[in-house]
């Protein structure tokens, strides 16, 4: 396997889009490089940090 992550699709009838997770240290490039290849757009988002709602 080229890149190591986890990876799924999401929404109806096998989904629109999809969420990958992978460990911030692995190099990514050459997987955004085939997904434009293969028409798939990466969107900038990030996870939201945990926030302790006892402590608010």
């Amino acid at each position: 396997m080229e890149n190591t992550a986890a990876a799924k699709s999401s929404g109806a009838g096998g989904g629109d889009c999809g969420i990958v997770v992978i460990d911030k240290q692995v190099n990514v490039d050459s997987m955004i490089e085939r997904w434009k290849e293969n028409g798939i757009t990466r969107l900038a988002l990030n996870v939201h940090p945990v926030i302790d709602l006892n402590k608010e």
